[in-house]
């Protein structure tokens, strides 16, 4: 089942994120930055829960404007939890922020897939993405 994710979601978000994405984020800090995200009205972040109510996977844009394309929402993250992939839960979070991003007026869904996640862009190019440019990501924390 979709839904909106909650704050009481942070543990299951920080395992999710932990276990299947390889990002070791405290959850002290997953909870805070929940609480930001959620009282943002430019975020946009659904869950799948199982049958028992226990919160399998999530999808996380964020409304991305620019000077030069239509409004869309950027993907920040996607992930199911492996022992649930291959159910179609990734499609249907998916397609829960497409129906968000429309019911909005938002033109479109971006998003970024790592050069070494072959899998993930299959599975976009097997629910209608396109890749459109290969490119480099630069960062620098302070």
């Amino acid at each position: 089942m979709l839904r909106f994710m909650i704050q009481a979601d942070a543990e299951c978000v920080q395992k999710l994120n932990a276990n299947d994405l390889g990002y070791l984020y405290p959850l002290s800090s997953v909870k805070e930055k929940l609480a930001i995200i959620l009282s943002n009205n430019h975020h946009y972040v659904l869950v799948y829960e199982d049958a028992h109510g226990g919160v399998v996977g999530y999808v996380h844009g964020e409304i991305y404007e620019t000077l030069y394309a239509p409004t869309v929402i950027n993907i920040l993250g996607l992930v199911v939890a492996e022992t649930y992939q291959g159910r179609g839960i990734g499609k249907a979070l998916m397609q829960g922020i497409e129906n968000e991003a429309q019911k909005q007026g938002i033109q479109g869904i971006r998003l970024n897939s790592g050069a070494d996640r072959g899998a993930a862009h299959q599975f976009y190019q097997h629910i209608g993405y396109r890749m459109d440019k290969e490119q480099k990501r630069f960062l620098k924390y302070f």
